[in-house]
């Protein structure tokens, strides 16, 4: 089989002959083929020469600019997305610090435990690890969830703090309903309704009770409220009146002395004067009266007639 090598060295009488002619060929070859590369370069380079390749070149360029500049723009608005999400943050931050307060104040006033409702610790969570496929936040999700969550707490705190008022104001009935005794130590010598009267000996209809105690003996307020009579009154001699609100007045009647002035706020167990038999008195006691709307009520109702274990 004849190859072109044999062509090529035909009418040679050895392989040996045939070398130079094959080694001329191959520099032949390689020059050719630079100088072809010569011409490429030449042709490519007078046309990126040519106004059409420079053309070309600033298309490039602004393409270029464009992209930076949009680049920069979508930074920017990144960054303006970071700082309003940590505004939110930092505004949940503080709910968070605000709900925890109206939580241990909750808590102290429900006489609830402490340790189980732990407001400064993080709540306990935990399950399972799943192997279902789990994928990524987007910032628009992110957003959202922070805005959801930002409406869950207000309406929370909304409520912790109407929960709040709510017993606190129950707290405040409780405090300004008259209740206990008003008076350490004596006994009940006369009770509400119609009784002898002692000066005249007549039938008369008694509005309070009446505990006889050693002069001087503490007379303390049944329910907090203000004061707002405290000095002689004709026949009750010298007298302490306090409204507690809700149309309730107690009077402290007969008394030695006064210990509390008009305009005063007592607190229930305060003590307000002492024992006396001022006034329209056959000796040292305290009347003590509980009015509704004006009306005289029988303070037993409220009151306990049993020796206070108080002292103070």
């Amino acid at each position: 089989m004849k190859t072109g090598t044999t062509k090529f060295c035909a009418g040679s009488d050895s392989v040996a002959h045939c070398l130079p002619r094959l080694a001329v060929a191959a520099v032949l070859l390689l020059v050719g083929m630079v100088a072809f590369s010569g011409w490429l370069g030449y042709h490519y380079g007078i046309r990126d020469a040519s106004p059409d390749g420079q053309a070309y070149q600033e298309q490039v360029r602004r393409l270029l600019d464009a992209d930076k500049r949009a680049l920069a723009a979508a930074s920017r608005k990144l960054d303006g997305r970071l700082d309003a999400l940590a505004l939110r943050l930092g505004t949940l931050q503080a709910e968070v610090m605000r709900l925890d307060a109206v939580g241990e104040r909750l808590v102290r006033r429900g006489g609830m435990d402490p340790d189980e409702f732990n407001f400064s610790a993080e709540p306990a969570r935990g399950g399972g690890e799943t192997q279902e496929p789990s994928g990524g936040v987007s910032a628009v999700a992110l957003v959202s969830d922070v805005d959801r969550l930002a409406g869950l707490l207000r309406d929370r705190s909304d409520k912790l703090s109407l929960l709040e008022q709510l017993l606190l104001n129950k707290e405040l009935q409780t405090e300004v309903l008259p209740s206990g005794r008003p008076v350490d130590g004596g006994w009940v010598s006369a009770r509400f309704g119609m009784r002898t009267d002692p000066f005249d000996g007549k039938r008369k209809f008694h509005h309070g009770i009446d505990f006889a105690a050693k002069p001087g003996t503490r007379i303390r307020a049944v329910a907090s409220g203000v004061v707002v009579r405290s000095g002689p009154a004709p026949g009750f001699g010298n007298l302490v009146e306090i409204k507690h609100g809700n149309g309730l007045v107690t009077r402290y009647a007969h008394c030695q002395e006064t210990l509390a002035n008009v305009g005063d706020v007592v607190k229930r167990g305060q003590v307000i004067a002492r024992v006396g038999s001022t006034g329209r008195s056959t000796g040292p006691h305290l009347h003590f009266e509980v009015l509704k709307d004006g009306r005289p009520m029988d303070p037993a109702r409220y009151v306990s007639l049993k020796k206070a274990t108080k002292k103070g």
